[in-house]
């Protein structure tokens, strides 16, 4: 899914890697020509997509016939799906959590999970390892494992978070505060959210600055609080567009 890099010094330049976009996709499904998730479906031929799937704070209390259909639709387009679960900042009882991620894995055969309130504070991730392994290990008969932890702390965490999980969030903000930073870590694992971005040319400076940092997966909206996740940016073709340039190699 994503490509991994050895730790090194930010560039100024912008490199040429393959970017993913990550969408938390917090948007009811519809399989309907012009719809927001058939959008998505057609724009993953220009680039690599992850699409985190979250029907009601999680997967619900029973499965859904609208999101079957919609991640039907997602992956026949070749998009990974993830689901969303929350964790409390490692405070939420693991067999809540557990019983979560088996209903995604169980109801629309995802491809990982996306651990919302992540903590990152050293002393909880012993907490994060354990589902680390949980979703690794679970497996539903005559479908595939999930493979994949994606983990938002939405800050840098101490540095144990970086074997708890395949990838992190490390920054999930004000597209202004991520320009603002000064960016450290383990970039080759590192994805990052970025909301209330209101122009094309303000989200293609924040995709550039994400690509000379080596992250691999990002996502920009001029949608803002309290929920930036809620459809597709009005510039959402100009951003697939941009990253499908820059992932291309010279």
């Amino acid at each position: 899914m994503f490509k991994k890099f050895t730790r090194r010094k930010v560039r100024d330049e912008v490199s040429n890697h393959k970017i993913t976009i990550v969408i938390p996709l917090y948007i009811y499904p519809s399989i309907q020509e012009g719809s927001e998730w058939h959008r998505l479906a057609q724009s993953s031929s220009k680039v690599d997509i992850v699409a985190i799937i979250n029907p009601n704070s999680g997967p619900g209390d029973a499965l859904n016939s609208d999101y079957v259909a919609g991640v039907a639709m997602l992956r026949d387009a070749g998009i990974e799906i993830f689901g969303y679960v929350h964790t409390q900042y490692g405070q939420r009882d693991k067999d809540l959590v557990s019983s979560e991620i088996k209903a995604f894995s169980e109801w629309y055969a995802v491809d990982g999970i996306f651990l919302d309130e992540g903590s990152s504070e050293h002393h909880i991730v012993s907490y994060y390892n354990s589902l680390n392994t949980y979703i690794k290990e679970f497996h539903v008969p005559d479908s595939p494992r999930m493979k994949s932890v994606i983990l938002n702390t939405g800050v840098e965490p101490h540095d144990s978070y970086y074997d708890a999980c395949d990838n992190l969030v490390t920054c999930e903000n004000y597209w202004k505060d991520f320009q603002q930073a000064h960016l450290s870590g383990a970039r080759e694992k590192s994805l990052a959210l970025l909301h209330t971005c209101p122009t094309a040319k303000d989200m293609t400076k924040a995709v550039k600055k994400a690509a000379a940092s080596e992250f691999v997966g990002i996502f920009v909206t001029d949608l803002g609080m309290p929920n930036p996740w809620c459809a597709l940016p009005s510039y959402w073709d100009e951003e697939v567009e941009l990253i499908a340039s820059l992932s291309k190699p010279k």
